[in-house]
């Protein structure tokens, strides 16, 4: 969240079992405006959360709402982290998408609600919720933070140029992305001589590399160095290989 503001949480509920915004055609819209006019009062921006269509839509009346949850609840489907859709409905309307919270460590089982679930890929779940651009919200137990992976979350935001090309993203065009503990190695898999440029956010700092894809159409992208290479990269230490065939589409 922005430094000050909060969560709307359970709209599509809300919504569709409260009787009256069932039957009032204008009920909801002044219901959404009121929160956002009291918003606007006290200074606060707002997420909205589980948020149906019409909600999403509404935001484009209420400048107060900054967010907006583009995810499954986190631990009840596995698959929560895949927002590659519904973030580009998100960044349409002009708000940032959230992922939802996520454990930073695979050793953490602590929530009674959820017994015996952990999570198996912690640095899928930063690295998703880094490239979203919008907040990143770990929820680990106090001292059970991976600080390693959150870090690298507060290290690099990228920024996919040319977005006619790049979004959706598929897995045969970045074909992995390796996180390492001081940048991003990107593969990218391309034509021969086709010219391809990035932007990079590193340290709030704007960056491009251009770069022209070898005669093997494999390219290789640092992201803080913001160099290219037609040979994979040297530095290997403390790899973590993340597939985007199951990670971007």
């Amino acid at each position: 969240m922005a430094a000050s503001g909060g969560a709307k949480d359970w709209l599509n509920i809300q919504t569709l079992f409260t009787g009256a915004l069932q039957t009032d055609l204008n009920l909801g819209e002044t219901w959404l405006r009121q929160m956002g006019n009291a918003a606007k009062t006290y200074g606060l921006s707002l997420q909205y959360c589980m948020a149906l269509p019409r909600h999403a839509l509404q935001s484009l009346t209420i400048p107060q709402v900054t967010q907006v949850r583009v995810s499954e609840d986190y631990l009840l489907d596995p698959l929560q982290w895949k927002i590659g859709i519904s973030s580009i409905f998100a960044y349409a309307l002009n708000v940032r998408p959230y992922k939802d919270t996520f454990w930073t460590t695979k050793n953490e089982s602590v929530n009674p609600r959820y017994k015996g679930k952990t999570e198996p890929s912690p640095a899928l779940q930063s690295v998703v919720s880094t490239l979203s651009t919008g907040p990143v919200g770990p929820g680990d137990k106090i001292n059970m933070v991976n600080k390693t992976v959150l870090m690298r979350s507060g290290k690099i935001v990228y920024i996919l140029g040319e977005q006619s090309k790049w979004v959706p993203v598929s897995p045969q065009r970045i074909t992995k992305i390796e996180v390492l503990p001081d940048t991003l190695h990107l593969h990218i898999n391309g034509t021969s001589s086709e010219t391809i440029t990035m932007n990079f956010i590193v340290d709030d700092t704007l960056k491009n590399v251009t770069c022209t894809v070898p005669n093997n159409v494999n390219l290789y992208i640092d992201a803080v160095k913001s160099t290219c290479s037609n040979t994979i990269p040297s530095s290997v230490a403390a790899r973590t290989n993340i597939n985007t065939a199951s990670f971007i589409y």
